[in-house]
């Protein structure tokens, strides 16, 4: 009994020594494949990091440009009071407007509708500076267009117009890259935080001041007809009606629409504030070197590994 677990014993030592052996053989043979191939791995490193170094350098630089806003309550005293004579005005048949409205999604729809893109286009020229440029000279402080789409020289668009677009670019072509660009976050309370991406530091500065700008005055603008329309109906009816009751409500609700204008035209800020101004970003937001250099170094150290990989796998199958 003794014999047998002893012989037992040295065939399994004689197993374990011959796996091991050969898992030392093996990782021997790796080794020695990869001194042998050392030229194509060095080979195969430096054009992966190189190549991509090569693409990091072509790659136009990109600067972000944000600013942080905060709504302003346009449900003034003249809004509650509509609300409260609205139940009275309307026995007497009259329809009053409806009170102004300052949501964060509405200002987010206002923000990304094709109306106000096109209104930024009028001003900033969007359609130039977003789908024909290409870059942008820091240096010299001067946009690089496409030649096949913009002649700057001539300042005429040089695209070929096809059944459904002209060669200058559509309001619907001009939105899809704006929104590309765009970045809006809604934070806790009335704050909503607008970031914009452009080869141009200071165009991104420039079209986020001008979207806010152009924000206040666009509802301003709303507002002021919304009222002198309200006013023009209520005085009509006060004119035309003979009640005294309906007369006394009638002169309260003009009383405040006449509030409501003067706020308008007093307040500059009057749907949204700045708290944190546009600024003109100072680094680049894209590309980031650094991360390239690093990501090529591990790409050609993949590269290789998979290289040496295939090939002993290739290796012992032949000689299988």
């Amino acid at each position: 009994m003794a014999e047998w677990l002893c012989s037992g014993l040295q065939s399994r030592e004689r197993r374990f020594d011959s796996g091991f052996s050969l898992q030392n053989m093996n990782i021997t043979k790796f080794y020695n494949l990869i001194w042998n191939e050392k030229k194509v791995i060095l080979f195969i490193f430096f054009v992966s990091v190189s190549l991509l170094q090569v693409i990091a350098f072509f790659v136009k630089d990109l600067y972000t440009s944000s600013a942080q806003v905060m709504l302003v309550n346009a449900d003034n005293e003249a809004g509650d009071l509509l609300s409260n004579f609205g139940s009275a005005a309307s026995l007497t048949g009259i329809d009053l407007p409806s009170s102004p409205t300052s949501s964060s999604d509405y200002i987010l729809a206002i923000l990304q509708s094709r109306d106000f893109v096109s209104l930024l286009n009028a001003k900033l020229e969007l359609d130039k500076h977003l789908i024909a440029v290409k870059g942008f000279d820091l240096s010299r402080n001067k946009f690089q267009f496409k030649k096949n789409i913009y002649n700057e020289f001539e300042k005429k668009w040089t695209r070929k117009a096809t059944l459904l677009t002209s060669s200058q670019p559509s309001i619907s072509e001009i939105h899809k890259e704006f929104t590309k660009r765009l970045q809006i976050y809604k934070n806790k309370g009335n704050f909503i935080e607008i970031h914009f991406t452009h080869y141009s530091p200071f165009f991104a500065a420039q079209v986020i001041n001008e979207m806010l700008l152009t924000l206040n005055s666009f509802d301003r603008d709303r507002e002021l007809t919304r009222v002198n329309r309200a006013i023009s109906f209520l005085q009509s009816k006060f004119d035309s009606s003979t009640e005294m009751r309906l007369k006394e409500t009638l002169s309260k609700l003009i009383q405040k629409e006449l509030e409501t204008l003067v706020l308008i035209n007093k307040n500059e800020d009057y749907l949204i504030t700045f708290l944190d101004k546009p600024y003109l970003p100072d680094k680049k937001s894209f590309p980031n070197r650094i991360l390239f250099f690093v990501s090529s170094i591990l790409a050609g150290i993949a590269l290789s590994f998979l290289y040496m990989v295939s090939k002993y796998i290739f290796l012992l199958k032949d000689h299988s």
